[in-house]
């Protein structure tokens, strides 16, 4: 924020709500609510000028990360930056002949919700499909959840921020 930058939360709805499934097959959630949601509110801030698309991050961390995973491979234009924290089962599906934002991929070996090698196959895959010169990048940690000691956690934010800045024109010489 003392870069210039604006924060802005999405509260999206119902990402956990069940859809009827066929009989026998397993019921998976309907994240096509939440995706729905999470694009209008990041409309909204692009049609009051708060920022514009190539200067619109998106992070997510848990569910979050999920969205913000599933938000990059269905909408590859949509934002200029991703810090995705997790995958999203449809990742194997993603097409080619796009250029992905730039992207670091957070991914835990232990006490994370999300499995290692989901963050690691989601890097792959961006990796080999993309078309532009945007990195795609995947930071493991050690450990993540209520055990991880806080110099981890401020570790990994330095890392996303120094990552993010300058690809959303973020500068420490603004004036304060």
């Amino acid at each position: 924020l003392e870069m210039g930058g604006v924060y802005a939360r999405a509260e999206v709805r119902n990402g956990l709500a069940r859809v009827p499934a066929a009989r026998g097959a397993a019921r998976m959630p309907d994240r096509s609510i939440a995706l729905s949601d999470l694009f209008a509110a990041a409309q909204s801030l692009i049609d009051r000028h708060y920022t514009r698309r190539e200067r619109l991050g998106i992070y997510g961390r848990g569910f979050g990360g999920l969205m913000a995973g599933a938000a990059i491979t269905g909408r590859p234009d949509f934002f200029g930056l991703a810090l995705p924290t997790g995958t999203w089962a449809e990742y194997r599906q993603i097409s080619s002949g796009n250029c992905y934002p730039p992207t670091l991929i957070v991914t835990s070996e232990h006490g994370g919700t999300i499995r290692p090698w989901q963050g690691y196959e989601l890097a792959a895959v961006l990796q080999a499909e993309q078309l532009c010169r945007h990195p795609i990048l995947i930071r493991v940690d050690s450990d993540e959840g209520p055990g991880e000691p806080p110099a981890e956690r401020r570790a990994r934010a330095a890392d996303q921020l120094a990552f993010a800045a300058p690809w959303l024109g973020a500068s420490a010489n603004r004036p304060s």
